[in-house]
């Protein structure tokens, strides 16, 4: 696969390349080269994947997550753990840090998108809240 970008921000700190074609062979990029003429994608911007380091995919935002744990039963809290992993894949991050979950939920969720039963990062789970 060939990916044009218009833009391209490596993660150095070097100035971003313009107008450069990614080609990605078995997953992983092979080569960043000058555009040439076919390309199987084009894209304004392209970035390094985002690392969430600290995350309840379980949690809504809400600041009182035990409150949060207590209100919902642990069938909701897995369908918003699911629910925030894809959201998370689309924004960019490819790699999560789920710092505690009750019920298992981060652990089951880890192992949906390993065996691509649903969308998301590469996670890490810690386990239970503490």
């Amino acid at each position: 696969m060939i990916v044009r970008a218009g833009v391209l921000y490596d993660g150095t700190l070097e100035p971003p390349k313009r107008r450069v074609d990614i080609v990605i062979e078995g997953g992983s990029i092979a080569e960043i080269r000058a555009a040439a003429s076919d390309c199987d994608l084009e894209a304004a911007c392209v970035t390094p994947g985002l690392v969430n380091a600290h995350a309840h995919l379980e949690g809504s935002g809400d600041p009182d997550m035990m409150g949060m744990i207590q209100s919902t039963t642990p069938n909701q809290r897995l369908l918003r753990a699911v629910e925030n992993a894809c959201k998370s894949v689309k924004a960019g991050v490819t790699t999560i840090r789920d710092v505690g979950s009750s019920n298992r939920i981060a652990a089951d969720v880890r192992e949906a998108i390993q065996e691509g039963r649903i969308p998301g990062p590469r996670m890490r789970a810690a386990g239970a809240v503490l």
